[in-house]
């Protein structure tokens, strides 16, 4: 989808998404990833601690659950096509948005 994808580590996030080069532009969104194989990873407060922090510097915190059903190995490029990805984005106001892709 066009966008440029750096870790987000310094932010507590898996990624980062910048919407054209990073060296001219500061970032939009963080992004969390959570799989069906790891559902416990994320409590709501770590949520909210990683939305807390994204919102001081105006970026956006994006939710990403994965879920894979295939049957293609996860090391081959093809099991992309076997993934469900459901992301929700978290706004300052508590709304929630969320987009299957």
């Amino acid at each position: 989808r066009n966008w440029v994808v750096k870790s987000g580590l310094n932010y507590g996030v898996d990624f980062l998404l910048y919407w054209t080069d990073p060296d001219s532009t500061h970032s939009s969104y963080g992004v969390v990833i959570d799989s069906d194989n790891n559902k416990s990873r994320l409590s709501w407060l770590d949520l909210l601690a990683r939305h807390r922090v994204l919102q001081s510097v105006r970026k956006k915190l994006l939710l990403s659950s994965v879920e894979f059903n295939g049957s293609t190995s996860l090391n081959d490029p093809k099991c992309i096509s076997e993934m469900r990805i459901q992301t929700t984005q978290f706004t300052a106001h508590s709304d929630c948005i969320t987009r299957d892709f």
